[in-house]
């Protein structure tokens, strides 16, 4: 079994780039004589020795004040190595019998500015050593202030029934997650939007001011009380026909346009003026009072068909309820 041995505290003297886990690190007790620079540096100096003769011979050698080492992860889940800068500290190891130092972080200590972190846990029971490192065979945790984002993986490694990706991107200020089903959810801060939309095309979205809903199928709204609608215009369209099922109905409208076939079953109850072009079926009763109602076009009322005809409420001098124009 291999021993480790524990080289100390020693300094980072260069900073360390995001794709490697190997750092420059300045240990005391390997390099006593250096003068407590954090940076990496290479002395030239000039060797003197002697020959059994008594002669003298001088060489230049160059001499650093630092070691390569390679991360140790210890007990932890994280995959990346912690994003270390001039002047971290760092605890150097290295097993007896190997040239290799190796390091961990000695804590945060303020030297660091952005970090990306990678963290594994392993999600399925068929994971070895030769288990490639992916979302098959483990949830995945980045975290990275370089790119301004976080995310989170997980797979069906474990027989789960599909697989997510939930990202948070602070640099464009959205978040958003998909599964594999194709749902997505989406909001984008920056625009005031947030979507859902599905395979089977089911669409939501708010944009700012705008709300959009769409779908294939059926949209259904449902409220045991009361639903209210308000705005300037309203447009209502139907390829087929419209069904109104209701106890009473007030329509309180300057202007109402209709278009297409009408059938109104029942009562009929109308104060104003009424125009009607083309042919109107009615039964049951209907009743008018106040202004004049006009039809071109012809009524058929209980069977018999009336010509173009008016009726009026007696202001004109005829009786009330007088038909004009029977044909």
């Amino acid at each position: 079994m291999n021993i480790l041995e524990c080289y100390g505290v020693g300094t980072v003297t260069m900073d360390k780039d995001v794709n490697t886990n190997e750092i420059q690190v300045n240990i005391k007790s390997l390099f006593p004589e250096a003068d407590g620079a954090t940076e990496t540096a290479i002395d030239q100096q000039t060797v003197t020795t002697q020959s059994p003769t008594g002669d003298t011979k001088s060489s230049t050698t160059l001499q650093g004040n630092t070691v390569s080492a390679v991360w140790m992860p210890v007990n932890t889940n994280r995959i990346t190595s912690p994003d270390v800068r001039v002047g971290s500290k760092v605890v150097v190891y290295k097993f007896q019998g190997q040239n290799t130092f190796r390091w961990t972080y000695f804590g945060m200590d303020g030297t660091l500015r952005l970090e990306t972190i990678i963290w594994a846990f392993s999600a399925s029971p068929n994971v070895n050593e030769n288990s490639p490192l992916n979302s098959d065979n483990y949830y995945m945790l980045l975290l990275s202030t370089h790119q301004k984002k976080i995310q989170l993986i997980t797979g069906q490694g474990n027989g789960e029934p599909t697989n997510y990706v939930i990202e948070l991107n602070t640099g464009t200020g959205q978040f958003s997650i998909v599964d594999g089903e194709d749902n997505i959810i989406s909001l984008n801060s920056m625009e005031h939007s947030f979507s859902y939309s599905n395979q089977e095309k089911s669409f939501i979205n708010i944009q700012k001011k705008n709300i959009a809903l769409s779908c294939e199928d059926q949209l259904i709204l449902k409220a045991t009380n009361k639903i209210l609608m308000q705005c300037k215009e309203l447009s209502l369209k139907a390829e087929n026909s419209i069904n109104v099922e209701t106890k009473t109905t007030n329509w309180k409208s300057p202007k109402f346009n209709l278009e297409g076939d009408v059938i109104h079953k029942g009562n009929y109850d109308q104060t104003g003026n009424y125009t009607m072009k083309g042919e109107s079926n009615f039964t049951g009763g209907f009743t008018q009072s106040g202004g004049k109602g006009s039809a071109s076009g012809g009524w058929t009322i209980d069977g018999v068909s009336y010509g173009g005809h008016t009726h009026t409420n007696g202001n004109d001098g005829k009786p009330t309820g007088t038909v004009i124009g029977i044909k």
